[in-house]
């Protein structure tokens, strides 16, 4: 037996009766797990990509403490394998924190905002879609809500 939160979702990974889903299967509750699913992936990935940061960085460390100890500059020779290491992991830091795909509903939810013209929605739209957090955001506002948020991030982009 799972022992249930205040929302009816279960405590053990989400198992039960999730988003307020009825007992019979119907609900969203199919949606709401593959986003569950993305963010724990996101979350494992980026945990991967921090404990290899940390293993290349307390190497370069000690490489580095040993050059000096031994009291001689370091040659190009020495420093080709971090240099190696460290583009190595910029590239999968960059690789694994690109941007997600945007929410499907954001593009006609911004086009469609009465009182702007497109090239300020599109300005708004480009804003979002570099932040998955922000897009959510703005689709969980109201109508009034997004026009003035629209309004503010154009008057902060000065256009």
């Amino acid at each position: 037996m799972h022992a249930r939160r205040a929302g009816g979702a279960a405590c053990a990974g989400g198992r039960g009766n999730a988003g307020g889903e009825k007992a019979g299967g119907r609900g969203n509750a199919g949606g709401e797990k593959q986003e569950h699913i993305d963010r724990i992936k996101l979350a494992r990935r980026r945990l991967i990509i921090q404990g290899a940061a940390l293993t290349v960085v307390a190497a370069s460390v000690c490489f580095l403490q040993v050059m000096r100890r031994r009291g001689r500059g370091y040659s190009a020779q020495e420093l080709a394998p971090l240099r190696a290491a460290l583009a190595e992991l910029t590239s999968a830091i960059r690789a694994a924190t690109a941007p997600a795909e945007p929410h499907p509903d954001l593009y006609p939810t911004v086009m469609c905002i009465p009182g702007f013209t497109r090239e300020e929605l599109l300005v708004a739209l480009s804003y979002l879609v570099d932040g998955r957090g922000r897009g959510a955001a703005f689709l969980a506002m109201s109508e009034p809500h997004r026009a003035l948020w629209i309004k503010h991030i154009l008057a902060k982009q000065e256009i």
